[in-house]
């Protein structure tokens, strides 16, 4: 049975996050943040310490952690089709039962954009009727009708909308539907990042929700660099993209590259050592095989980018796997050689977790548990890969590319 959720109030960004609930065969309930759950059993956070319990031990768990997966389902359900007023209120009173807190506001929202003058959504938001209609508070004695609100927030970053996930904070500029959207692709990427590697590598869901700013155009963007549009920031640990026609550009790629600084900090509890050509190849990865419309996203292991196979196997210089392995940061950022670059960075994942030699692949593994460890060095990547040779090794990745053009 659940513990109760429904006097929790929605948090804002600075809460802590709300807590799950472990029942032991034995002793009493014990409250704290699941960090992972498998079959090697449970790790509960209680703020600095973090207990293991086997599985045998465990009765029954509970909380939105718990719930999360079928919260996913339901997520993928709702967006999928258009906007239906009643079904995102019931998701948002759904989520407010399973604790899922961080996700509530989203969908009254949501419901709003499907039917205006939907009492129990709005009375849910703090909206006040005036004059017969429904008026929203903005900074003090302004009220404003929804339409009025949407375009108040739409093109100036100072007057951005501000919305928390479970796992994402959110200062956006920009129309509200297109924010909602990303909120959940933010969220089907966070799910699909943990299903890919969180069961072999063994790291922890993130308990701080990953920052995230969204300009309403690319003028309006701090830039990185002259070559780099949408970047993450390790310093202030702060994603910066950009709205285009209602995209937020470069946003999987980006939110990819805080997930792995993110998840490696909670785990190692000390800055990241995340190579370069890990991160930019992995976040090219999943920016290709999270396909559909934005809000509608699924993962895709199929499909591959040919062209990053063609600019390598077509560049006239030499394929230093050595050379790939020590990039860093700034080596993608520099615009000699970026896109070949980015391939090899790419390639070098698709050929690492696509192989078809299911070794090679948990070897692959072997070497991400010694990243989420802080030794990634080229060195720790030939010894957990047991690569003899280097030469043989870059004509068997070149090999493996070849095939796949054929």
């Amino acid at each position: 049975m659940w513990y109760a959720f429904l006097s929790i109030p929605l948090l804002l960004s600075g809460d802590d996050p709300p807590q799950d609930l472990v029942q032991l065969t034995h002793g009493k309930p014990i409250k704290g943040i699941i960090l992972r759950h498998d079959a090697e059993g449970v790790w509960l956070a209680q703020k600095t310490r973090i207990k293991h319990y086997p599985l045998e031990k465990v009765k029954f768990l509970e909380g939105p952690r718990v719930s999360w997966a079928e919260y996913l389902t339901k997520l993928k359900e709702n967006y999928s089709q258009a906007p239906d007023a009643e079904a995102s209120f019931q998701l948002a009173e759904w989520c407010k039962k399973k604790g899922l807190v961080r996700e509530v506001e989203m969908h009254y929202w949501q419901a709003l954009l499907a039917d205006t003058n939907h009492e129990a959504a709005n009375k849910a938001l703090g909206h006040k009727r005036y004059k017969g209609r429904w008026r929203i508070p903005v900074r003090g004695a302004v009220k404003l009708s929804l339409k009025d609100l949407r375009e108040h927030r739409r093109k100036d970053f100072s007057e951005a909308w501000e919305f928390t996930t479970s796992h994402f904070d959110i200062r956006c500029a920009g129309d509200l539907p297109d924010l909602i959207r990303l909120s959940v692709d933010l969220e089907i990427l966070y799910q699909t990042f943990f299903d890919l590697f969180q069961e072999r590598v063994g790291f922890w869901e993130i308990r701080e929700p990953i920052k995230i700013h969204i300009y309403p155009d690319i003028d309006s963007l701090p830039k990185l660099s002259s070559t780099v549009d949408a970047h993450f920031n390790p310093d202030t640990r702060i994603i910066h993209s950009f709205f285009r026609d209602g995209v937020a550009i470069g946003l999987i790629e980006t939110a990819t590259h805080a997930l792995l600084n993110r998840t490696v900090r909670e785990y190692s509890r000390n800055p990241p050592a995340n190579p370069g050509w890990l991160v930019k190849g992995l976040s090219i990865y999943l920016r290709t095989t999270l396909v559909g419309s934005p809000g509608d996203r699924n993962y895709d292991p199929s499909l591959i980018d040919t062209t990053f196979i063609d600019v390598q196997l077509n560049h006239a210089g030499p394929i230093s796997i050595q050379r790939v392995l020590n990039y860093d940061a700034g080596d993608f950022t520099a615009s000699t050689n970026q896109q070949f670059k980015f391939a090899q960075s790419y390639n070098l994942i698709l050929f690492l977790i696509q192989h078809e030699d299911e070794t090679k692949v948990d070897k692959f593994f072997r070497f991400l548990v010694s990243v989420y460890n802080r030794k990634a060095s080229s060195t720790h990547f030939k010894r957990e890969m047991e690569i003899k040779h280097w030469k043989a090794f870059e004509s068997e990745w070149t090999t493996w590319l070849k095939a796949k053009l054929e």
